[in-house]
């Protein structure tokens, strides 16, 4: 019997290209491949399914990956989260996505997923905690490799990740106290373009949807954000580590209202806010500008 497949071992890289050439440090990664057989559904006189029948279906592949990202990789990830390409610090929004290699070494054998794309992205965190990113990846086909194939002499970032108490929320031009905060990206990619293929032979972009979530205290401070009206508000959330910064910006936020639920006696009474970003005029509803110069 051979040794156990630890995960403290394993390893992580992206690139545009294979051998990929940025590696990445994660806290979870369960991209895979999902295959299917297909069998006849006849009627055969049994109850009894015959093994000579089945073949291979089609394949997809697919998963999630968690990371608590340093700021110069939030810069590498945003162009494929966003789509638009990297301008003095700002990264726009785009109509596509561009596509990648992931490579994950499990260890026991070495896995690259070729023809990725992130199909919806999560910055969230909470008080105490590092800022946590994960990504939903789908991407077209899996090549497996050979243990230790892992591409060699790749750099682990040594920056430090953001937390929340660096965060600031601003609303309508006023900032608030936050307990915790969820920005999603979501692409709605097109997952079950299989065309005379096994395999998926593109990932087309959808719709776009993006979300942000937080909890706030419940006071005459933050009474006006309780069943906001229609117009919505400006809005930005801002991460800031010495002269480092990550900056999302939000043309404009509409919140519809959510109960305000007393808890009990002892627990104070939140306000729940889950608003959607919307374009205004020729504003995009999202720009990120990552700034790691300092």
């Amino acid at each position: 019997m051979g040794s156990p497949s630890m995960g403290h071992a394993a390893q992580l890289g992206l690139g545009a290209a294979s051998p990929v050439d940025e590696a990445y440090e994660f806290v979870a990664c369960d991209v895979g491949k999902t295959a299917t057989h297909v069998q006849t559904e006849g009627i055969r006189g049994t109850r009894s399914r015959i093994a000579e029948t089945v073949v291979e279906g089609t394949y997809s592949v697919g998963g999630s990956i968690l990371m608590r990202p340093t700021p110069d990789e939030i810069d590498k990830l945003l162009p494929r989260i966003l789509g638009g390409a990297e301008s003095l610090d700002t990264f726009p929004l785009a109509e596509t996505l561009p596509e990648f290699f992931l490579t994950v070494d499990k260890v026991a054998k070495v896995y690259t997923y070729a023809g990725c794309k992130v199909a919806r992205a999560s910055f969230r965190s909470a008080a105490g905690a590092d800022l946590e990113l994960s990504l939903e990846v789908e991407g077209k086909t899996e090549a497996e490799a050979a243990a230790g194939s892992f591409p060699s002499g790749l750099a682990l970032s040594a920056a430090q990740p953001y937390v929340h108490h660096q965060a600031v929320l601003t609303l309508g031009g006023t900032s608030y106290e936050m307990d915790n905060v969820e920005i999603v990206i979501d692409n709605q990619l097109i997952t079950n373009r299989y065309f005379n293929s096994q395999t998926r032979t593109a990932l087309p972009e959808g719709d776009r949807t993006i979300t942000v979530s937080c909890d706030l205290p419940f006071s005459s401070t933050e009474t006006s954000l309780y069943d906001m009206a229609i117009a919505g508000v400006t809005g930005s959330v801002v991460f800031t580590n010495g002269g480092k910064s990550l900056t999302f910006t939000f043309a404009n936020l509409k919140a519809p209202a959510l109960p305000l639920g007393v808890r009990g006696r002892n627990q104070e009474i939140p306000l729940r806010l889950e608003m959607t970003a919307y374009k205004s005029g020729i504003t995009d509803e999202l720009v990120v500008v990552n700034d790691v110069t300092a």
